[in-house]
């Protein structure tokens, strides 16, 4: 098990996970190994230092305001899988399939009681 950072190497390593971070766009894993430091470090770091916290949140924001604005390019390029999934992400929009179905006045059980016979070789047209 390696020795605790001393307060002065904490600051330090906070400072380079944080620059860091940014220069990863966010990506927590690659960070902490590069920075020498564990998730579960990070994690308690995070929990008991606030401005550490909020900093990387602040990161976490821009990274987020440039995947947004990546995919407002792909929209306006009229990229369709891009603007499916703003539809479904952010205005609850669901492809269904519209079936519609004319009766014509069938009896609608005497029509599954047919498919049941033809399914189960008791059609009687065999």
């Amino acid at each position: 098990m390696a020795r605790p950072f001393t307060e002065t190497e904490r600051i330090q390593k906070k400072k380079e996970f944080l620059n860091l971070y940014e220069k990863c766009n966010g990506l927590t894993y690659l960070t902490c190994h590069n920075v020498g430091i564990s998730p579960e470090t990070l994690s308690n770091w995070r929990q008991k230092d606030k401005d550490f916290d909020n900093a990387i949140k602040d990161i976490d924001e821009r990274v987020g305001d440039i995947v947004v604005g990546k995919l407002m390019e792909s929209i306006m390029r009229g990229d369709k899988a891009s603007i499916f999934f703003w539809l479904k992400t952010q205005k609850g929009w669901r492809e269904t399939q519209k079936i519609e179905l004319e009766t014509n006045d069938i009896d609608i059980n005497a029509a599954i009681d047919e498919i049941k016979r033809e399914m189960t070789g008791k059609g009687g047209n065999s």
